[in-house]
């Protein structure tokens, strides 16, 4: 509903924005898991987390249960059952973990081996994440022009191989400002290492949140950027962290949502407002000095 043809053309990339340790990989493991009850095969190529990590997370949303519930080997049943009823209306999943600096070709001789071996096509791809990706085209060790050409690649592969999209994550910088507007909506200039891939994307996507928002289990998925709709919108959805699912708000919850929470897309000139900014910013940055 957000664009102005129920869609995007084949090839096209979409990709999640937020900052580090958020709910990135959880948003594209409810894309796949979405994609598969559309009865499409997918390919999700894994750089930073592991295959088994990201199996995990899928089960964890497909049978809404938490990692705990999952470890403890009381859900095996339900897990097979679940697994099943997606094979028998014909969705395919495949979690690949590749290296870092993996390029489209690589991706490519993947799909081929699938198809030849196993006679799997695969409709969409979700890559965890696409900055990772190298490039056969430029030098690797210039990160700028490294990802964006992995973008670009990956892109023109995904039109030879009739695929419907590319579904990726992004970080925003660390910066107090872009901590600030997590709060409302990211802007092209927080993405981090290559704000080119405004370029070779159709759609960007940050996701979004207050405290207030995040207490009461709500996510929102903010437009940053868009080549075919609307430049500013947003989707709502209710968002379980333990269980990794996220389901979107009907147009009833919606209404609700943003008649309660209206105070959000108001800017504010509270000093307090600023101070608590600056305070959560500077914890987050303790948190996160490994990254």
């Amino acid at each position: 509903d957000l664009t102005n043809a129920n869609g995007y053309v084949k090839g096209s990339i979409i990709v999640i924005l937020d900052r580090p340790k958020k709910a990135k990989t959880a948003a594209l493991v409810n894309i796949a898991k979405t994609l598969m009850k559309q009865k499409r095969s997918v390919l999700y190529i894994d750089l930073e987390n592991g295959d088994d990590e990201i199996l995990m997370r899928l089960e964890q949303s497909m049978t809404n249960r938490n990692k705990r519930e999952l470890l403890s080997g009381e859900f095996n049943k339900d897990i097979v059952k679940t697994f099943r009823r997606y094979n028998r209306v014909g969705a395919e999943l495949i979690v690949k973990e590749m290296p870092s600096h993996s390029t489209a070709a690589d991706v490519a001789s993947f799909m081929d081996f699938m198809y030849q071996e196993h006679n799997i096509r695969f409709d969409d791809i979700c890559v965890d994440y696409l900055a990772l990706m190298g490039s056969e085209k430029v030098d690797n060790r210039d990160e700028f022009h490294r990802i964006s050409s992995a973008y670009t690649e990956m892109r023109d592969m995904a039109k030879e191989r009739n695929i419907n999209h590319i579904y990726t994550a992004h970080h925003v910088k660390r910066s107090l400002e872009v901590q600030k507007r997590e709060r409302t909506c990211y802007i092209q200039d927080d993405i981090a290492k290559c704000i080119d891939i405004v370029r070779h994307v159709q759609l960007i996507l940050g996701l979004n949140r207050t405290e207030e928002e995040e207490a009461a289990g709500y996510q929102r998925l903010e437009i940053v950027e868009q080549r075919d709709g609307p430049s500013k919108d947003h989707a709502i959805m209710h968002f379980d962290q333990s269980k990794q699912s996220m389901k979107e708000l009907t147009k009833k919850e919606q209404a609700d949502f943003e008649r309660v929470f209206a105070h959000i897309f108001e800017p504010s000139n509270n000093p307090a407002d600023a101070d608590k900014a600056e305070k959560s910013y500077k914890k987050n940055t303790e948190e996160n000095s490994d990254i």
